[in-house]
């Protein structure tokens, strides 16, 4: 399982100013700020949730509630970390 995203896979990112940042890095993907998290919840490919600033607790409880709801019709298959952000990647 690769944790890099790709063609018909889609990205939601919290908080909405970490888009810049993950379209730097991937211009290609699909970005969804998690508060559209239904656009993509019944897509095909994969869905990776991109999270910073957790000690915030309206992101916090944003992000935790949308994996949550993902959690219920995918499955997750890899977490990771890098410095000031965490990852899920659900099929």
């Amino acid at each position: 399982m690769s944790a890099q995203a790709g063609p018909g896979d889609h990205v939601l990112y919290n908080p909405v100013y970490l888009e810049a940042v993950v379209h730097y890095y991937g211009p290609e993907l699909h970005l969804v700020p998690v508060g559209d998290w239904r656009a993509v919840a019944d897509s095909r490919g994969r869905v990776f949730v991109i999270g910073s600033f957790f000690d915030k607790r309206d992101i916090s409880a944003r992000t935790g509630a949308v994996l949550a709801k993902l959690e219920r019709t995918r499955r997750l298959v890899a977490t990771f970390r890098r410095p000031q952000i965490r990852v899920w990647v659900f099929e």
